[in-house]
């Protein structure tokens, strides 16, 4: 099983304010938090840009290995990863857990001989946060009456619980459920969509 995680070189505030110029991407174990790959792009060069318009620079070691989009940096870095994965570990990668982003998804299974074998998995924690973001955003969106955001606001950590529990119990096929939008019609008191046990017990949507 494999998890990804996007290491910045930059701090924050740079981060935000500039164009991302280096990133370090990594594939980690998910059972081990082995380091497996580690890449880094950089698509800068301090003494290459100094260099006169149809001058050559002046003779050194050049670290720019990527010509790209900034935000196409991760991707290629991890693309990279699972090509090497039998060179450097003589095994593939079968899972990847997700934050969400299918867009890596997306080029490891068109640029990877393999890709199309990799199983995609969603990471809880990802799901959980994206899901209470956008419940927050609705309180915040005066559009709708200040009475029912107020409501909703209460309601939220029994809407977040519910929603990890119900993630867990889905387990694989959490992409494809339903558990998700159903948990707000059974924590609002509409029960037709709600399974049996889940009245009995709690265990997806804490009443």
């Amino acid at each position: 099983m494999m998890a990804l995680m996007e290491v910045p070189i930059m701090d924050k505030k740079k981060w935000r304010r500039h164009e991302q110029r280096i990133e370090v991407a990594c594939i980690i174990r998910a059972a081990t938090n082995g380091l497996l790959y580690i890449g880094v792009k950089n698509k800068y060069c301090y003494i290459c840009s100094q260099s006169e318009p149809g001058k050559e620079s002046k003779e050194h070691k050049c670290y720019k290995n990527y010509q790209g989009t900034s935000t196409g940096i991760e991707q290629a870095i991890l693309v990279q990863g699972f090509r090497e994965s039998a060179r450097m570990h003589n095994l593939r990668y079968k899972y990847i857990v997700s934050d969400g982003d299918s867009s890596t998804y997306a080029k490891i299974q068109h640029n990877v001989t393999y890709g199309r074998q990799v199983i995609k998995l969603e990471c809880a924690n990802h799901m959980v946060r994206n899901y209470t973001d956008k419940l927050h955003k609705i309180i915040r969106d005066t559009v709708h009456d200040i009475t029912a955001r107020k409501e909703l606001s209460q309601l939220i950590p029994r809407l977040t619980k519910g929603a990890r529990a119900a993630i867990t119990d889905a387990g694989d096929n959490v992409s494809n459920s339903d558990v998700l939008r159903d948990g707000l019609y059974h924590v609002f008191g509409q029960h037709s969509n709600c399974k049996h046990d889940q009245l009995l017990d709690g265990f997806y949507f804490i009443i």
